[in-house]
């Protein structure tokens, strides 16, 4: 059972992660991002460190994550689209 509620989506061709926190009460994504991701990964049966993350936090704002450096990404954005395009210069 998560720690998170989120949704996601996974983006094959552009090897994107997409989380969205619902912020239903539970502990943040942000604050649970590799527990999320794992989830995710084996879920969908996939390679966590073959896909770019992004995600939108408990206030709206899009970030990534890097899960090789375990890194935080700020895009600097509320607008899912703008943060889509902005993985195009993650690592």
């Amino acid at each position: 059972m998560s720690k998170s509620d989120y949704i996601y989506k996974i983006h094959q061709v552009d090897k994107v992660i997409e989380i969205e926190d619902l912020n239903l009460g539970k502990m943040s994504v942000t604050n649970n991002i590799e527990n999320v991701v794992d989830e995710i990964a084996k879920k969908e049966e996939i390679n966590r460190d073959d896909f770019k993350v992004i995600y939108r936090d408990s206030v709206g704002n899009w970030d990534g994550y890097n899960t090789k450096t375990k890194e935080f990404i700020s895009l600097d954005t509320d607008m899912r689209i703008v943060a889509l395009t902005k993985t195009q210069s993650m690592l």
